[in-house]
């Protein structure tokens, strides 16, 4: 029995064997496929020999029901994880079997390996350009047995590359209009953040006083926001007393 996966998909495997006979003289082939899917396995096997043949086929599959509604996945081990990406569709696992986040946010990563850390890795390559990742990387060590929940923080929005013309040094805080931290003044007064609003205001603070803050405002229009980074220069007004 010769039994491999395929090198360029490991999502496929397949099998090949053969028996004879001496006292009828008889050769008897078999052979079986298999494919992973992100939510099913498909399988088909044949025999064959000098007088009959046969084909058969199946379809496997696992779910999980959870606080965010069910999840599917090609099969479950022992040990596996369920991960949460909210608005990462599209974001594959690495070494996941063919998982990758649904439209609910959500993939079932199928076998963990117990008592070891396990590094779970998401590719964003292919999700919306509205989405990020914050961290790619998590490392889990289950128990035997266990059936973990991953969650992945996303931050969701257009993503701005701004500069701010007027000077803001290095380090102030970049506060959205209720006043919440969103970001951080980096290198010759450039931000980068996400916002989901296609136009607003800014507020820049790096001390107590009115010469330590100024705001600028901004619009998204039709042709930026099909841009996968949208810059734009704009002069920060200080703040009046």
């Amino acid at each position: 029995m010769l039994a491999a996966t395929m090198q360029k998909d490991p999502t496929i495997s397949y099998a090949l064997g053969g028996n004879y006979d001496e006292s009828q003289r008889k050769t008897a082939w078999n052979g079986n496929l298999s494919k992973r899917f992100a939510n099913i396995t498909l399988g088909l096997s044949a025999s064959a020999s000098q007088e009959s043949w046969q084909v058969s086929s199946n379809i496997q599959g696992a779910l999980a029901l959870h606080s965010g509604g069910i999840t599917f996945g090609p099969y479950l081990r022992e040990t596996f994880a369920l991960i949460e990406a909210k608005g990462a569709q599209g974001a594959k696992v690495f070494n996941g079997q063919g998982a990758s986040i649904n439209r609910f946010g959500y993939a079932l990563l199928p076998a963990l390996t117990a008592y070891r850390y396990n590094s779970i890795v998401l590719d964003p390559q292919g999700i919306s350009e509205k989405i990020e990742i914050e961290s790619g990387e998590q490392q889990v060590a289950p128990l035997a047995g266990a059936a973990i929940k991953v969650k992945f923080k996303t931050r969701m929005g257009y993503p701005l590359l701004l500069k701010a013309k007027l000077y803001v040094p290095m380090g102030a805080e970049v506060l959205d209009e209720n006043r919440n931290v969103i970001a951080m003044v980096g290198q010759a007064g450039q931000v980068y953040l996400r916002t989901e609003k296609r136009q607003g205001i800014l507020y820049f603070q790096w001390g107590e006083n009115n010469q330590q803050r100024c705001h600028l405002s901004y619009v998204i229009d039709d042709v930026a926001v099909q841009q996968a980074l949208i810059r734009f220069e704009q002069t920060c007004q200080m703040e009046i007393v």
